[in-house]
């Protein structure tokens, strides 16, 4: 086991400068987005990796419906031959998520600098 002092806080490790530091960093670097939610970097992730694996999903199951190579795509082209504004919207499904899923990498990339300001702004308070 380690020989750091068992502390929850930075005042009650006040005679222990390794252990105040190491609880200091147990707590997560969060960020607000969009000034609404405090995120972790892990939560962040989580969301984001399952947006983006909803879009393609969505992509594929319209790409399906439009042109069918499997059962499940024959079914889901046969629903939507029934109705005409499906059709449409199978069309215009595709284009639109990949605009969506670009926006989401471009926010990737944006709330990842941010976490890496608020992490480097919390190692230059620490001293």
């Amino acid at each position: 086991m380690s020989d750091l002092p068992d502390c929850l806080t930075t005042e009650q490790c006040a005679g222990a400068p390794e252990a105040a530091l190491a609880a200091e960093l147990a707590v997560p670097v969060t960020v607000r987005l969009y000034g609404v939610k405090d995120v972790t970097l892990p939560g962040y992730l989580l969301m984001w990796a399952a947006g983006v694996l909803l879009g393609l999903v969505l992509i594929a199951l319209s790409c399906e419906a439009l042109r069918p190579t499997t059962a499940i795509g024959e079914l889901l082209a046969r629903e939507v031959s029934r109705e005409a504004w499906l059709h449409s919207v199978a069309v215009w499904t595709p284009p639109a998520l990949l605009a969506g899923i670009g926006f989401e990498l471009i926010e990737g990339a944006v709330v990842l600098f941010a976490f890496r300001r608020a992490a480097s702004e919390r190692l230059r308070q620490r001293g």
